[in-house]
């Protein structure tokens, strides 16, 4: 919250809009409400320079635990912001075949299937997943398996769920998504 209203003052986000400065308020405050925090400020991991052509992120994680795992990636451009969120996978399927994997979606099938469009498109896509994170049993540890609607999907999990130039009006669908998905439910 402070840090955040502290951050944007700094010369080096000066490239950022006051629309998107009031935004990364509003989300620093409601990922705070979460138990989530800015873990990370630095220059743009390699892969987002070339994809986006982001200059800067900042990391958010969970606050108060050992093992920090990313919720969510905000990253600065010069022409906007880019927010990517995760599903937290715990107790990931390393050692698990397809057949024992459990899935982070399934359980969250009834939000997503009534949720605004916006958000509905992020599981309803092609896969996105290019497999690489097999292990030995040739699972991709990633790959989540889920369905919405009737149809099968698959999504990797690694990728998150992007989305480009957030605004004010959708702040209650991101937050609602990540608060979604980070809640642990057994599926139906």
């Amino acid at each position: 919250m402070e840090e955040m209203k502290n951050l944007m003052e700094e010369e080096k986000f000066n490239i950022v809009s006051d629309e998107n400065k009031t935004f990364l308020i509003a989300f620093d405050e409601e990922m705070a409400k979460l138990g989530y925090g800015i873990c990370e400020v630095a220059d743009a991991y390699h892969w987002a320079k070339n994809w986006i052509n982001a200059k800067y992120m900042i990391n958010y994680t969970r606050t108060g635990i050992k093992k920090k795992k990313l919720i969510a990636h905000i990253f600065i451009k010069e022409d906007g912001i880019f927010l990517r969120l995760f599903a937290l996978k715990e107790g990931a399927n390393s050692n698990h075949t397809r057949e024992m994997a459990r899935s982070v979606i399934e359980p969250h099938r009834e939000y997503i299937e009534s949720a605004p469009a916006h958000i509905k498109e992020l599981f309803t896509k092609d896969t996105d997943c290019d497999h690489t994170h097999e292990n030995e049993n040739g699972f991709c540890w990633r790959l989540d398996t889920y369905t919405v609607d009737g149809k099968i999907y698959e999504k990797c999990m690694g990728h998150g769920f992007d989305f480009w130039n957030p605004t004010m009006e959708k702040l209650p669908d991101y937050i609602g998504l990540l608060s979604e998905l980070n809640t642990k439910k057994s599926a139906r």
